[in-house]
């Protein structure tokens, strides 16, 4: 009977030591897949980006969220042929700019401040890039030409401000005479130039 007893204990022991490794496991994995920027990339920020109040980490986040928000859509019935290869394109400006931003971080003091700058500027055209998506495919087959441009012209703002950031990066300790906003940080994409004026329109908010 004792054996019987002690047969069944160790029985227990090694079921709860499979669970208790299983769900270490499981965990591993979902704290790993936070700290992706596209799902499924591995990406190589620090694990300690998950929870610091970095500038650096939290547009790291930002990124991540952005990018989880489009794969929330990602095969609904509004995500049209045309939708799905500015997701896909969108994503890989993500993933570039996730990379600089680890880049800029190991910069010395005086050129972090003006890299990080432009590395929000580039987060903030990512995120309203997404958005922009996720809104069409909402709409599915009613999105127009004209919104489809639009979430392309975001994607190109996206795709400049990583090209400022690798030449901030590139430029190391000389970056350190600050940052500034190019004009097309500041200008609308759904703003055209008025003629009479001949100059690029300011923007509120995008």
């Amino acid at each position: 009977m004792s054996i019987v007893l002690l047969g069944l204990v160790l029985l227990v022991l090694l079921g709860a030591g499979a669970f208790a490794l299983a769900l270490a496991r499981s965990g591993k994995q979902q704290y790993e897949a936070q700290g992706q920027i596209v799902p499924g990339v591995a990406s190589e920020a620090p694990a300690s980006w998950a929870g610091a109040h970095t500038p650096e980490a939290k547009l790291h986040r930002r990124l991540g969220a952005a990018m989880r928000g489009l794969r929330e859509v990602a095969g609904a019935p509004g995500e049209e042929v045309r939708l799905l290869e500015l997701r896909v394109e969108l994503e890989q400006q993500a993933l570039e700019i996730d990379r600089r931003l680890i880049a800029a971080s190991h910069l010395p003091a005086t050129a972090k401040g003006p890299a990080l700058a432009q590395a929000e500027q580039a987060v903030t055209a990512v995120e309203q890039a997404a958005g922009a998506i996720i809104g069409q495919v909402a709409l599915g087959s009613t999105a127009t030409d004209r919104a489809l441009a639009d979430v392309t012209e975001r994607i190109h703002f996206a795709a400049q401000a990583r090209e400022e950031l690798e030449r901030l990066d590139g430029l190391g300790s000389e970056a350190s005479g600050g940052s500034w906003a190019p004009d097309w940080v500041t200008r609308d994409p759904t703003d055209t130039p008025d003629p009479d004026e001949g100059g690029t329109p300011q923007a509120g908010t995008a």
